[in-house]
């Protein structure tokens, strides 16, 4: 069967080093793709063109020639793009929604101007309400496809639902031996709440519980002398903790039903999964053996959940970096005019 990713070359965009840098990194292992994280810019220029976009700066005085610093940066993706001698295929720019900032200065009409056959494809990794700048990028249009990893905004929005993907990061990080047997990695938000019951329940239960919270005010630092209270960590940092633990505890947002980096944590090592994201039952990756959903922590199975021994998901390859291109590509021919 042919594979309609052979229709395209493809440059994924991020921006800034961090998450994005593990989850697309094998995108540079394809010959017909590669993660881009940023323009690169010597350090005078990356102050300057901070200054030039600064949100502070233009509301006191708009600036102009903002759009200069898209130019540049597509001039850089196409440098990436002839490195692949792929010059019968069409270019297919993948945008993280990291980047609609840059959209205010013209990013995608830059792409646009220098490669006028190409296609255009935003990822949404957030849900559309908690940000004002997906609702003006469906209001205005101008991406050829949007996707989302989450269900209900690809059916609240007419935008097609994708798993989020992930890279091969297993060997990088092997298991170091079991420390914890759930381990909890979350920015607080509104879910503090949830997490301190969490805690309690599980502990009571006797799990050894590793718990990381960052963005919680000093006074609502329950259990500070167990519970780690921190300031955003490091992706690898992540990576070792989820290493050394037998569960993944997930507490989502708030109206979030798509598949989670969790989920994608779960696959990649081999961890059990246990999550108040319902929705997951319904996803293709779902697997009931080392996957508990629950509405209400107390309801756990945990007895189940302590005669698991060993962790084998046969759902990996969905979550491929090569599985999602295909399926970017699939998106772009099957709503071809």
């Amino acid at each position: 069967m042919d594979n309609k990713r052979d229709n395209y070359k493809f440059i994924i965009v991020g921006y800034g080093s961090g998450v994005y840098d593990y989850i697309f990194r094998d995108a540079d292992k394809l010959p017909y793709a590669a993660y881009n994280h940023g323009i690169v810019l010597a350090p005078p220029a990356r102050a300057l063109m901070r200054m030039h976009l600064s949100t502070k700066v233009n509301r006191i005085l708009p600036l102009p020639f903002r759009g200069i610093w898209g130019k540049l940066w597509v001039r850089q993706l196409e440098q990436r793009l002839d490195e692949m001698h792929l010059e019968g295929r069409t270019p297919c720019f993948v945008l993280l929604d990291i980047l609609l900032f840059f959209e205010r200065f013209g990013f995608s009409q830059a792409i646009r101007e220098r490669f006028p056959q190409a296609k255009i494809v935003y990822y949404f990794t957030d849900l559309v309400a908690l940000d004002p700048e997906k609702q003006k990028l469906l209001e205005r249009g101008g991406a050829d496809r949007i996707l989302s990893f989450d269900g209900g905004d690809a059916q609240r929005y007419h935008l097609q639902q994708h798993n989020l993907p992930y890279s091969r990061l297993q060997k990088e990080y092997p298991d170091q031996g079991l420390v914890y047997d759930i381990c909890l990695i979350a920015k607080a938000k509104e879910r503090l709440p949830q997490i301190l019951q969490a805690y309690d329940f599980l502990r009571a239960q006797g799990f050894r519980c590793g718990f990381w919270i960052t963005e919680v005010p000093t006074e609502k630092r329950q259990y500070a002398d167990q519970i780690c209270y921190c300031d955003a960590m490091d992706y690898k940092d992540c990576l070792q903790i989820i290493s050394k633990s037998k569960c993944i505890l997930e507490i989502i947002q708030e109206g979030s039903t798509g598949n989670t980096l969790r989920v994608n944590e779960a696959l990649e090592f081999n961890k059990v999964l246990i999550t108040n994201n319902t929705g997951v039952v319904h996803n293709e990756l779902y697997d009931p053996r080392y996957m508990f959903c629950y509405t209400d922590i107390r309801e756990l199975d945990c007895d189940k959940i302590r005669q698991i021994q060993q962790v084998s998901y046969t759902t990996r390859d969905k979550i491929s970096v090569e599985n999602y291109l295909e399926d970017v590509a699939k998106a772009l021919d099957d709503h071809a005019p």
